[in-house]
């Protein structure tokens, strides 16, 4: 498994995602589009990785809560805020 950090550039956020998320789609969106007002970045090998490439860039990287949802309640190693789906 890998991870995809999706910045928003239109409402500035940023979301850290799973690769097989049905959002990320390996870095692809859900449409499968490409889009001006988004930027993927990684794949990357751990969530705390993903979360250094965000901070990096300047944004503040929440989990989605499709496929890291669980992930962000069991445990708060990570420092990420909650997230809005």
């Amino acid at each position: 498994m890998n991870f995809w950090v999706h910045y928003n550039k239109v409402h500035k956020y940023s979301k850290i995602h799973a690769n097989f998320c049905g959002c990320c789609n390996d870095g692809n969106g859900m449409h499968k589009l490409p889009g001006d007002n988004v930027e993927w970045v990684g794949p990357v090998d751990s969530i705390e990785e993903a979360k250094r490439v965000a901070i990096q860039n300047g944004w503040n990287p929440t989990f989605c809560k499709s496929c890291l949802g669980a992930l962000q309640y069991l445990t708060n190693k990570t420092g990420i805020t909650d997230s809005k789906q």
